[in-house]
């Protein structure tokens, strides 16, 4: 067991939290939805010009299956290091290998209005991490902002189905988890190889062509099948406008159509300021890229279970 976990195992004993998923070096630890776990995850967030101010979280944990969570390691797989993780299954799945091309969790949990607006189907299975924070310096910008990355099991193979796993960022009740410079919401039908694609990595070797990929996939250590904002693609940050005084923040994923095939948000550590978001230069895919082209015999068969 390497370092960081360890010191997580620590922190999950003395706070009663789950332990660790170890594949290194992307390390996950289960968090209970409760009131404190929640406002800690919200405070592991906040940055320069935030203060939080109160927490809630609506998730499900047990038999090791903990829906939300947070994550040191990230950079095997994402621009950053270590965050909160919110998925609408189980994040401790998230680490590598890829090893299925269908990894799922049903938690049973019910559905997001919001979501379902926004997904245009039936949602379930939510996990929504609510905040409320107001800016801790008053000569700091009107405009809070964070860096994400999407990630799901739903790709390649449904792209453009029903089967649009989704995920909303509501600041004081409004959208801002958008394709950069459009009103467009990020998801598995609006951020893929055929629809935004400088956004998008696939990382499915079980259906590489899916999804308008053409055969090629990035080999990343995790578990999901397709990664929007990830390594080797162009970065995405979340931007709003800010309230006077105190606002709120509702952070929020689900599955859409059925509950199987988990979808996952990861959040950046310390990236939720009071300001626009920082200047970045997308990674050279070409050196995330461990193969081009890639031929099987048959295609994996796969059963959905609603």
């Amino acid at each position: 067991m390497n370092t960081s976990c360890k010191v997580l195992l620590v922190v999950a004993l003395v706070l009663g939290l789950a332990v660790c998923a170890v594949a290194d070096p992307l390390v996950v630890t289960g968090l209970d939805p409760t009131t404190a776990n929640a406002l800690a995850m919200a405070q592991a967030l906040a940055g320069a010009g935030i203060t939080v101010d109160s927490a809630s979280i609506v998730g499900s944990s047990g038999a090791g299956a903990f829906q939300q969570g947070t994550f040191t390691g990230g950079t095997s797989i994402i621009p950053f290091d270590s965050g909160v993780l919110l998925t609408s299954g189980n994040a401790m799945g998230a680490p590598g290998p890829n090893s299925s091309g269908s990894f799922t969790a049903d938690t049973g949990g019910a559905g997001d209005a919001q979501l379902t607006t926004l997904a245009g189907n039936p949602t379930f299975d939510a996990n929504v991490l609510t905040f409320t924070f107001h800016k801790s310096d008053p000569n700091a910008p009107d405009v809070v902002s964070f860096q994400y990355v999407f990630a799901s099991e739903e790709y390649n193979e449904f792209v453009g189905s029903r089967f649009n796993d989704v995920f909303g960022f509501f600041l004081n009740g409004t959208n801002i988890a958008l394709i950069p410079g459009t009103s467009t919401p990020v998801a598995i039908n609006t951020v893929n190889c055929a629809s935004n694609a400088t956004f998008y990595n696939s990382n499915d070797p079980f259906d590489p062509s899916g999804g308008g990929c053409n055969g090629t996939f990035t080999s990343l250590n995790t578990q999901y099948d397709g990664i929007a904002g990830g390594l080797g693609s162009l970065a995405l940050f979340a931007q709003g406008s800010l309230l006077s005084g105190e606002n709120t923040i509702k952070l929020a994923i689900a599955d859409s159509s059925d509950h199987v095939l988990d979808s996952a948000v990861f959040l950046k550590a310390g990236s939720f300021i009071a300001g626009p978001p920082p200047n970045t230069v997308p990674e050279p895919s070409s050196i995330f890229l461990l193969g081009t082209v890639v031929s099987f015999v048959a295609l994996k068969l796969r059963k959905r279970f609603v």
